[in-house]
């Protein structure tokens, strides 16, 4: 189970290096870029979290979420629901 939560969460630092890396050369619009998928993927969490409680599903509302339904879209919901009933 540990050398599963090691790998994650070193290719999730390993893909955030990348990318904070990659935003150097612009920074301006990569900020807001970041910003502008952070705000609709809330936005999606919240929306799905209002319609889907009602069938006992809950999808958390933290930053990690709101950044997968910003970049993925509902796919990134369903991660975030997948990952929060998983132990």
């Amino acid at each position: 189970m540990m050398d599963r939560l090691l790998l994650i969460a070193l290719f999730g630092g390993t893909v955030a290096l990348v990318y904070g890396i990659s935003m150097l050369s612009t920074p301006r619009r990569g900020w807001t870029n970041v910003l502008e998928h952070a705000a609709a993927g809330a936005a999606l969490c919240f929306l799905c979290h209002m319609l889907l409680s009602s069938a006992g599903l809950s999808i958390p509302l933290n930053p990690f979420s709101a950044l997968c339904a910003g970049y993925l879209g509902l796919p990134g919901v369903a991660l975030s629901t997948f990952l929060s009933l998983c132990p």
